[in-house]
């Protein structure tokens, strides 16, 4: 049951971790801090209100939810 929202939302996931994980590494602390508010409030937010969507129910954004892609 693979569809577009959940490739976006694990791909997301891991590139703002990937990047955290980079920046911490190179000894920086203010810019991973910023890319985890960022994806905690702002990104979550957004995917929290289109998961909304994600049930068959909805006509909102089909191809985006279409499952097996």
């Amino acid at each position: 049951k693979l569809t577009g929202y959940r490739i976006l939302t694990t791909a997301i996931i891991l590139g703002f971790g990937l990047a955290k994980a980079a920046l911490s590494c190179v000894g920086w602390t203010l810019v991973p801090i910023t890319l985890e508010w960022v994806m905690g409030v702002v990104a979550a937010l957004i995917l929290y209100w289109a998961g909304f969507y994600e049930a068959p129910r909805t006509k909102v954004f089909p191809a985006f939810f279409q499952r097996d892609y």
